[in-house]
């Protein structure tokens, strides 16, 4: 490993860590329930570069493919972002890139590594770097078990869900990973971090209540007293809300 956990509460802004196989992670299967914090890093490789049995929350992250210069072997070795055990990878507002020296890379989001695999890409821009299928598994039979989630991920700005058989369409909805998303009532420090509030953890409370109080005010207002342009384009805004 470039990056090796073996520790609890371990923070790490604005770092770049990059390697091919296993950059970041910790090997193993011991459950030492430790918790880790990326932000605004640049984290990269081409096989399992993020691995192992630890929980983390990584937000605006890069996730950048290692690839090699005309070289298709080696570049149809690009594989998985992720292999991780039990313990949720969160990636919420990343970027999938290359390090742009191969061409024609595709890979996956991750695989299994064991039983009850858990990870979950949110607001994810892939650039048209994950594969259709999107998911994967180190050995047959463990992706049954596997808790894979995706909500809103972008491929150059379209929202995009990947069609394979280890992450299903109820894994694919905003239900599926509201635990992961800071608002009024829940925080990503208190579901993946256990409690640890790191240093350059932004949390951004939303009162969901609210803006629905006030979507329901505009929506009843009376056409009649406004000119048919304006009234369109306020319910056109308040529709996109």
């Amino acid at each position: 490993n470039a990056f090796y956990i073996d520790a609890d509460n371990i923070e790490v802004y604005n770092c770049n860590i990059l390697s091919s196989q296993d950059t970041l992670g910790r090997n193993g299967s011991a459950n030492n329930n430790y918790h880790a914090y990326f932000k605004d890093c640049v984290i990269g490789g081409n096989t399992d570069y993020i691995s192992g049995e630890f929980a983390a929350v990584f937000d605006n992250c890069e996730l950048q493919w290692k690839t090699f210069k005309n070289d298709e072997k080696n570049n149809g070795k690009v594989g998985y972002i992720v292999a991780p055990k039990t313990s949720p990878y969160v990636f919420r507002n990343c970027v999938v890139t290359t390090d742009g020296v191969g061409t024609g890379v595709k890979g996956y989001y991750g695989r299994t590594w064991g039983a009850n695999s858990n990870c979950s890409f949110i607001n994810t821009e892939t650039n048209g770097l994950i594969n259709e299928q999107g998911w994967n598994e180190m050995s047959k039979g463990q992706g049954a078990s596997a808790v894979f989630k995706e909500y809103n991920n972008t491929e150059f700005g379209k929202v995009v869900y990947s069609t394979g058989e280890f992450c299903k369409g109820d894994n694919q909805t905003l239900e599926a990973v509201k635990d992961y998303i800071d608002s009024d009532t829940v925080s990503a420090i208190n579901t993946v971090l256990y409690g640890w509030n790191p240093v350059y953890y932004e949390y951004y409370a939303i009162d969901l209540t609210k803006i629905a109080e006030k979507i329901g005010e505009v929506q009843a207002l009376d056409p009649s007293l406004y000119t048919e342009d304006s009234y369109n384009k306020v319910m056109e805004l308040v529709n996109s809300v």
